[in-house]
């Protein structure tokens, strides 16, 4: 297993050195960088997607998404390595997640843990395994953290037009695809973001997580995945 960090920066804001030491700063293997910072004005999906097109022809096996300010654990590789042995599979370790401060030097609030439906019976349908009926339902998902196979990344791209909910409506269509979605009963990421959207309007909340919702009831997922090319 050979993951690419892809850190992801709004433009113009600085790099958390926090972050990009927890990934493992200046860290190589066979002359590759483990890690990319992605910076973004406008659209993130279109940035990653760009990332995801780069591995095509790398040794990497896997991308993991962490945006600027979390906390990768120290566990982290250690824990990836043990449990993801299928280049087929995306991977949903369980995510701490914490608010973004407010002000400057106010600490961060913790939240509650991410990706851990999964691991509930009074919502998964099979424990530990995420299918459509509970991604659809978009109880407590994150992409960032996730080991996603360098196979499904390069073939499935972001959707750029479903706004704040473009990973929750990934999960949806891969699923709908075929994509096994499994997950990692460890916590190998503090996420540090507005996991809320506080600052988007309850109007296109609804609006873009509908959206999100619709595009598992495609019939051709892999259409949907080429609409989003360049």
């Amino acid at each position: 297993m050979k993951t690419k960090y892809l850190l992801t920066v709004p433009e113009n804001v600085e790099v958390d050195k926090a972050t990009v030491a927890s990934i493992g700063e200046n860290i190589e293997t066979k002359g590759e960088i483990d890690y990319a910072i992605v910076s973004y004005k406008d659209s993130i999906e279109d940035a990653l997607n760009a990332e995801f097109d780069k591995i095509k022809d790398s040794t990497y096996t896997h991308v993991c998404i962490i945006n600027n300010g979390s906390i990768l654990r120290d566990h982290a590789r250690a824990t990836a390595s043990k449990y993801v042995d299928n280049e087929e599979c995306v991977y949903l370790p369980i995510v701490e997640l914490c608010n973004e401060p407010v002000k400057a030097g106010e600490s961060v609030v913790f939240r509650g843990f991410l990706n851990s439906s999964v691991w509930k019976p009074y919502f998964a349908t099979e424990i530990g395994v995420l299918d459509l009926a509970l991604s659809k339902r978009g109880v407590d998902l994150i992409m960032d953290g996730c080991y996603i196979p360098k196979k499904v990344a390069t073939k499935f791209k972001l959707n750029p037009e479903v706004k704040h909910f473009s990973g929750f409506e990934y999960f949806n269509r891969i699923i709908s695809a075929g994509v096994e979605v499994v997950g990692i009963p460890k916590i190998t990421l503090r996420a540090i973001k507005d996991y809320e959207l506080k600052n988007v309007s309850k109007e296109d909340k609804l609006k873009y997580f509908k959206l999100a919702q619709e595009s598992a009831m495609t019939k051709d997922p892999v259409a949907v995945e080429a609409s989003t090319e360049k």
